[in-house]
């Protein structure tokens, strides 16, 4: 019986319908009275009594039982797409649905299930990732229409795994960023199909000034590939930009520019999302001159944050914090074992961001070798400070030793940094 109830719940017509009526609440509810999942059980009768499970948000928090996260899990083809929808669907209204709920809850007495409702997006998030990731279906709102590719077939610029075309999308100059499929064995596709996944839903989530903006997705210029659609930044990254502007070290700018930088791994931190690969590449300028985080093949959730280095990472391992490659010994990082990236790792890497907009050169520059600076963050070396000369440099670089502390804890969070920075910022200002 309950099995039987199970396939009929996840038919296409019942998915659609997920989350937007009573019956289908009532359908659910008595599916979890078979199965003797009593916690699902309130929190199904919670949103009947609320009468609009939208926009109580309340499907989210049913998914995330084991039970019913591996229906959604299971999903494929039309169904997972469908169901995707719905999910983004509910991430876009977030804001009106923790406002409305909240209201309908005091208004009619009902004990709220949940402890933290700020969590309701998070969860919403992890599980549209992790369906996409066992599905490889993505929403059908990412994909868009009448991109045009320009008519060179070379890419203007390549790094890791994937090449950065240039591109038309209605009015705008767009990058268009494609991964090297061609390169890769027919066994690892389905593996790098499935990253290219997970990296396009993380980014959409995301809106902050000092975040490149995802645009979407397009399938038509490189069929069979897809693309991800994003805005063109003339300005290039961060070191290229200072370097034609011919900016000097003293300028307010760099100060300026490394307190967007802030806000905008900040915001990410606030999101519960880690980076995993911040230098100074990965950071854009655009035509107003603000600083643009990008790249985000590396990007993993704060809660759930084991992940292998792969060998596209091998460009960043001068930016490793040390306890990532003493989790597995530096020959294993190097070999593709696990590491633990976290917020505290990407505070380290943003020291090193920081040293690269002063320098002009990544961390320890002397060292050419990309496995010998491995060996020596794990013996405990950290990169090199330039001299101070100035109270404000000693004021400045004494913040970024403390980004680099040996036991990550003891490293400020991404706002303490923040509150530092803006002192910077009116020092150069009152100069």
């Amino acid at each position: 019986m309950l099995e039987s109830s199970l396939v009929a719940f996840t038919s296409h017509d019942l998915v659609r319908s997920l989350g937007q009526s009573k019956p289908f609440c009532r359908g659910l509810l008595d599916i979890l009275s078979m199965a003797g999942i009593s916690s699902d059980h309130e929190v199904v009768q919670w949103a009947i009594d609320l009468g609009d499970a939208s926009d109580a948000s309340s499907l989210q928090i049913i998914i995330d039982s084991p039970t019913l996260k591996q229906l959604v899990l299971s999903l494929r083809g039309d169904d997972a797409v469908s169901f995707s929808d719905f999910l983004c669907n509910i991430i876009g209204k977030r804001a009106l649905a923790s406002h409305r709920s909240r209201s309908k809850l005091n208004r009619n007495r009902i004990n709220y299930p949940f402890p933290d409702h700020r969590s309701f997006p998070h969860v919403l998030r992890r599980l549209l990732v992790a369906l996409a990731e066992a599905s490889e279906a993505l929403p059908s709102g990412l994909f868009l229409q009448g991109v045009q590719a320009l008519q060179n077939r070379d890419p203007l610029y390549g790094g890791g795994s994937s090449d950065i075309f240039k591109g038309n999308y209605g009015s705008a100059v767009v990058a268009l960023k494609r991964l090297r499929f061609f390169e890769l064995a027919p066994e690892d596709r389905p593996k790098v199909h499935k990253q290219f996944c997970r990296e396009s839903l993380l980014w959409q989530m995301l809106e902050h000034p000092n975040i490149l903006p995802f645009l979407g997705i397009d399938k038509e210029t490189s069929q069979p590939h897809l693309c991800m659609v994003l805005p063109w930044m003339e300005n290039g990254h961060i070191l290229q930009y200072l370097k034609k502007n011919d900016i000097p070290p003293s300028s307010r700018l760099r100060a300026q520019l490394l307190l967007e930088v802030a806000e905008g791994l900040a915001y990410l931190h606030s999101e519960n999302v880690v980076h995993g690969d911040m230098r100074a590449n990965n950071i854009l300028v655009d035509d107003q001159g603000h600083a643009r985080i990008t790249d985000f093949g590396l990007a993993v959730f704060a809660e759930v944050t084991r992940q292998s280095l792969s060998s596209d990472y091998r460009g960043s391992l001068r930016w490793l914090a040390p306890e990532l490659v003493r989790s597995t010994g530096q020959q294993g990082a190097m070999a593709g074992q696990k590491v633990h990236r976290t917020r505290e790792s990407d505070v380290w890497a943003y020291g090193c961001v920081f040293l690269e907009v002063y320098t002009g050169h990544p961390p320890f520059p002397e060292e050419k070798n990309d496995y010998q600076v491995v060996v020596q963050i794990a013996l405990g070396a950290r990169p090199t400070c330039p001299p101070c000369r100035t109270a404000t440099d000693r004021h400045r670089w004494a913040l970024v030793e403390t980004c680099w502390h040996p036991q990550p804890s003891e490293r400020p969070t991404m706002q303490a940094v923040i509150e530092t920075l803006e002192l910077d910022v009116v020092v150069y200002m009152d100069e």
